[in-house]
């Protein structure tokens, strides 16, 4: 099964490049940049790891990044970037006591070729595949109980692949996305139960696949749109949380991968970019799996202050993204945007408790410092100091919530973010994206 998955997405990638060749916008690296690549491996092989017997893992984790990279580029079609990206991930299993380090030396020489590739649109994508699969490999190595989650994410990528192909053949566009979404959850729904025993971990896949099609919808490539952006932000961070459960990060990796699966194959940055606080999450959790002794007792408060940021950083942000566009009706937008300011952290202190909070009232100060030059008045620190006063407020308020059970939790989690999603959508159609067109 282990020499069969890189082979299997050898041979998919191959057929994604004959079905897409005709439209290949592939590009070569210099061979200045070849120079630069190989002489930051060299060095980065040679000091990346103090133990002598991980150094052949790291080593060929890097080239083979780095080499999966550049062909990808080379090639210039995003579904055979993204086979060629699992396929690397697959073979670092035959490293074995140094697979993780291999599987870690694989996404930094992957993002090394990127950066001496000109930050090439397809080495992006392979790099993007080859973190997803490799990290997902590398967190189900973890789990002694379930043998196949040590390569889940390899299988799970070889359905994304499908996924890809699938979406290539469909000739009426507009069934393209739905299609491939529904092969991707199937395909990791049937894999769970025959090969990870990670209970859980299918409904991930399931969520992943639904908001990576969510955020397609949401985020049209000929179109700037920073506030749908700030949307699809939240819906990913969201996603980690839900996801959290299946083998304490587990879920979360695959997830991560099930969701930008579509948008990798179809070559969407603008999506793809708007998972970033995902992809760092599942780096953290990565760090907590290697180095537990340093972290095992702040490991969930972790994961959910950086919830709280990401989500604190973002309402300013997307404030300040949907007020630049002139907005129709702006008493109305004003009242979605008051009840949004009060409950965003009455979610989340259901679903990340008061240590989420603190991360939250943390986001908003750093949400209006980092668009603070582009504002000319002092809206986003009015905003921390509202916000961050009415989130004091609502915890004094709700202070019995810890006595609550998880399940009961849950369930009021689904109905806030029903609640605010009734909010947000209005606040999307009330937007003016031709204002800020004019303006610029």
């Amino acid at each position: 099964m282990n020499t069969a998955l890189p082979i299997l997405a050898l041979v998919l990638a191959t057929v994604a490049y004959v079905l897409g060749r005709k439209e290949a916008n592939g590009s070569r690296p210099t061979l200045w940049g070849v120079g630069g690549l190989i002489l930051f491996l060299v060095l980065a092989a040679k000091f990346g790891n103090a133990d002598p017997k991980l150094a052949w893992p790291l080593a060929g984790g890097l080239a083979l990044g780095a080499v999966s990279t550049l062909v990808a580029e080379l090639l210039g079609v995003s579904t055979a970037s993204l086979a060629l990206g699992v396929a690397a991930a697959g073979v670092a299993r035959f490293f074995g006591k140094g697979e993780v380090t291999a599987e870690m030396g694989l996404s930094v020489g992957a993002m090394a070729a990127v950066l001496f590739a000109k930050g090439g649109s397809n080495a992006s994508v392979a790099t993007a595949a080859i973190f997803a699969t490799a990290s997902m490999n590398a967190l189900g190595t973890s789990h002694a109980n379930a043998p196949g989650a040590a390569y889940f994410g390899s299988m799970l990528g070889l359905v994304a692949i499908a996924a890809g192909i699938v979406a290539m053949l469909v000739k009426p566009r507009q069934l393209v996305w739905p299609i491939a979404a529904v092969v991707l959850a199937g395909g990791g729904y049937f894999a769970e139960h025959r090969v990870a025993s990670v209970s859980g971990v299918g409904l991930a896949i399931a969520l992943g696949a639904l908001t990576g099609l969510v955020c397609l919808y949401l985020l049209p490539e000929d179109r700037s749109d920073p506030f749908r952006t700030a949307v699809a932000t939240v819906l990913w961070i969201g996603l980690a949380t839900l996801a959290y459960g299946p083998g304490r990060g587990f879920g979360m990796g695959a997830a991560f991968l099930a969701g930008i699966a579509i948008p990798l194959a179809l070559n969407r940055p603008r999506v793809l970019v708007s998972a970033a606080p995902l992809a760092a999450l599942v780096v953290v959790s990565l760090f907590n799996q290697l180095h537990g002794k340093e972290a095992a007792a702040l490991y969930i408060s972790q994961h959910y202050v950086l919830i709280g940021f990401a989500v604190g950083a973002i309402v300013p942000a997307g404030y300040e993204a949907w007020h630049d566009q002139n907005p129709r009706l702006p008493a109305l937008g004003a009242l979605l945007w008051s009840i949004l300011a009060v409950g965003v952290p009455v979610a989340l202190l259901y679903l990340v408790e008061s240590k989420g909070l603190i991360g939250f009232v943390l986001g908003l100060g750093f949400g209006g410092f980092a668009i603070g030059r582009r504002t000319d008045t002092a809206r986003p620190l009015a905003l921390c100091a509202g916000i961050g006063t009415a989130t004091l407020l609502i915890v004094g308020r709700m202070a019995d919530i810890a006595t609550v059970a998880r399940d009961e939790k849950m369930r009021y989690v689904l109905y806030g973010a029903a609640l605010i999603a009734l909010v947000a959508v209005p606040l999307v159609f009330l937007a003016n994206p031709k204002a800020e067109e004019k303006a610029s």
